[in-house]
């Protein structure tokens, strides 16, 4: 009988032990895209960087150019001579994308965050 209680309460143990590291599995991977996504914006935004500053600062982006028809929260913006537009997305994933026009100088002009 001793047997059995010992066993039934180390299972539930594991079970208990394996709910805990789902639950925290599933936030960290629910809430790091997102993190990521508000703080490189707010640096984007606020320092108005050069491309190659961006690209070093945002390394856990996936960068790809796009037409501004693709954009999310640009997709009415004209992209001027010269201009052109840079999707970031945040750990390679589809959602949140950061769409980032830079001018002809090679510095941001606009910043469109699709996840607001």
């Amino acid at each position: 009988m001793r047997s059995a209680l010992k066993w039934f309460l180390r299972g539930l143990a594991v079970l208990a032990l394996s709910i805990l590291l789902w639950g925290a599995t599933l936030g960290v991977s629910a809430a790091l895209p997102y993190g990521a996504a508000i703080w490189s914006s707010e640096w984007l935004e606020h320092a108005k960087p050069s491309r190659q500053t961006a690209d070093r600062c945002l390394w856990f982006c996936r960068a790809r150019p796009i037409e501004m028809k693709d954009s999310l929260w640009g997709c009415h913006y004209e992209l001027q001579t010269g201009e052109r537009c840079i999707q970031y997305r945040v750990f390679g994933s589809r959602e949140w994308p950061i769409d980032v026009v830079y001018g002809p100088d090679g510095h941001v002009r606009w910043v469109f965050e699709s996840y607001e």
